[in-house]
């Protein structure tokens, strides 16, 4: 151990400090060279740590330097944190090389130094410690303070899954799902993935969630996924929960449920996840699982688009369009649809495309419009297709062509959209350039009110089977 020089300092108010002078340069970090330590007398329970590792204990170095690195009943101050780490780093305590790695990794108290870093997680791995070796191999994946290594990085991955580590386990997986570094095993990944879970690695749930859900890499046990997405929700992972909201609003192989659904939506909300403010704002839009709160929907289709969620975007436009829960705002709520569009969401070109073809709060453009449809269709939105057909049947923004407008339509009730079947069945009903098919139509109209779709529905007597 270093010799210690202790001096005592007067000052006005009598309090003392403790100034650490080690015996050379080499054997402290060079921000620990004069480094002072502060009054202890009044901390009981730091001056215990502090007391016992100048005596040589590693642990309660490692507990010193916690308790200045975090504030703990102490001003916060990371090179002394840094110092204590040292000296339990030189004594034997891996936490403390681990730790002091980290600081000189993010250069909080002391000068960034990667290489520093490296050498400190490659100390705390070889004394057996998991996060160290994660560390380590997180260096060599991104070549920090060593050459880029992704073999190497594999194999301090996979030391750090063996002893324990949930991280580890989870970029190790990582690995053997890509190939990177080690042969690519996407059923040996799973099962490493579903090992991370257990440890308790968020990534790791939200991923064999997915996998057990469809079966992919691993036997489709689809409860098993549920409490993984579960797990990986309460561990920290927003998209575990905004998977968890969807599955229950949609009631995809789970009972539906608006109330789970809201209440995971909002938890991923919270955490950051922009489509978990989205599709809790749209139960609350909608009244499902709840009551109807318009105010409130704003409010967190605001936060969506915030975080840059598209969809959330084109909500918020809607909203300011029909003035709910907000002063009406048609120019606004066209700059929100056009962003929600621009940022990938194909309701928000629709309902762009919509504003611009019938003249609502801009100039009517039919030839932009269709432009739009036509984009926002190729990707599959029922509603944009049938709006696409519209259009080509009547020949407004571009050349009239029946042929291809009755095929749009087929194309947007293909998707689930209701007026495309509604339009298709009533050409098929008066053989509006093509053979009467009366059979046809009803079948048509009947898929339609299958979509809700209301005219479609009182054209065969029946009630659309809304949400609730």
């Amino acid at each position: 151990m270093a010799l210690i020089v202790v001096l005592f300092l007067v000052t006005a108010c009598s309090s003392t400090e403790v100034v650490i002078v080690p015996e050379s340069s080499e054997d402290m970090p060079a921000e620990c060279a004069l480094v002072q330590w502060p009054d202890l007398s009044d901390h009981e329970k730091i001056k215990v740590h502090y007391d016992q590792c100048m005596a040589g204990d590693a642990k309660q170095c490692f507990q010193l330097g916690r308790d200045f690195r975090n504030g703990r009943d102490v001003e916060q101050d990371d090179v002394l944190a840094a110092c204590a780490f040292r000296r339990g780093c030189d004594a034997g305590e891996w936490r403390a090389c681990n730790d002091l790695g980290f600081l000189y990794d993010k250069g909080y108290g002391l000068v960034e130094d990667q290489a520093a870093a490296s050498s400190y997680y490659e100390k705390a791995c070889g004394l057996e410690f998991g996060i160290g070796c994660n560390n380590l191999g997180l260096h060599y994946k991104r070549g920090k303070g060593v050459p880029k290594d992704l073999t190497l990085a594999a194999e301090f991955f996979k030391k750090s899954c063996d002893r324990g580590h949930a991280s580890g386990c989870y970029n190790y997986a990582k690995a053997l799902d890509n190939g990177h570094g080690v042969e690519k095993d996407q059923v040996a990944a799973t099962k490493i993935f579903l090992k991370g879970c257990k440890q308790g690695s968020a990534k790791s749930c939200t991923f064999v969630g997915f996998r057990l859900r469809k079966g992919i890499h691993i036997e489709k046990d689809n409860d098993a996924g549920l409490k993984a997405y579960s797990r990986g929700c309460l561990l920290g992972s927003k998209q575990a929960c905004y998977n968890l909201g969807w599955v229950y609003d949609n009631g995809y192989e789970a009972e539906q449920d608006y109330v789970k659904a809201r209440w995971y939506y909002a938890k991923a909300c919270k955490k950051g996840k922009g489509s978990g403010c989205t599709g809790y704002g749209y139960l609350l839009e909608k009244g499902y699982g709840g009551d109807v709160d318009y105010k409130q929907a704003f409010t967190y289709y605001q936060r969506a688009c915030s975080k840059n969620d598209a969809t959330g975007c084109s909500n918020l436009g809607y909203l300011y369009r029909m003035g709910r829960g907000v002063e009406r705002n048609g120019k606004k709520g066209i700059e929100f649809y056009e962003r929600g569009c621009k940022g990938g969401s194909v309701q928000g070109c629709y309902n762009m495309g919509i504003c611009l073809r019938d003249g609502l709060d801009i100039a009517v453009d039919e030839a932009r419009a269709y432009l739009i449809m036509q984009k926002a269709c190729a990707k599959n939105h029922g509603g944009s297709c049938t709006s696409e057909g519209y259009l080509l049947l009547e020949g407004r923004g571009v050349d009239k062509d029946r042929a291809k407008g009755r095929q749009m339509l087929k194309k947007g009730c293909s998707l689930g959209n209701g007026s495309g079947c509604y339009a298709l069945a009533l050409i098929y009903r008066d053989g509006d350039g093509v053979k009467q098919d009366p059979v046809r139509a009803r079948a048509l109209f009947t898929k339609g009110c299958d979509a809700d779709h209301e005219p479609s529905c009182k054209r065969i007597g029946k009630q659309p089977a809304k949400k609730k």
